[in-house]
């Protein structure tokens, strides 16, 4: 009977191998976004609310900014300070004012982007 062996390179230390299994889930930019509807009516205000990893060395601030269907600036909403492991929580308010698709993202401290996402706004 042929049996099927999966053995690590002997040349790699063990202590590389352990710092990989740690660092590994902290290079993920995952995040979710809490109170924020697919689709908004205009003139409809909502508070949003991002947690997630922000970054592994220079994630330790991260904002979160919107832009206006047809606007080529960003504008800050909400900014937060990393935790433990990176985790980051951002809260912020945004008002819908014009119809269009609003564009909603996170920005690390190094200017990365980390997560956006698009709400519909109509009329």
């Amino acid at each position: 009977m042929n049996t099927l062996s999966l053995k690590f390179p002997t040349k790699v230390p063990r202590v590389w191998l352990l710092l990989l299994a740690f660092l590994i889930p902290q290079l993920a930019f995952a995040g979710v976004f809490y109170n924020l509807p697919a689709t908004a009516p205009v003139g409809s205000s909502y508070s949003v609310n991002w947690y997630g990893t922000v970054s592994m060395t220079s994630g330790t601030y991260a904002s979160m900014q919107t832009k206006a269907p047809g606007a080529s600036t960003w504008t800050t909403v909400g900014s937060g300070v990393s935790g433990y492991y990176g985790s980051c929580t951002i809260p912020g308010y945004v008002s819908f004012n014009v119809a269009g698709t609003w564009t909603i993202r996170i920005v690390r401290a190094d200017g990365g982007l980390a997560q956006s996402t698009t709400v519909q706004v109509t009329p």
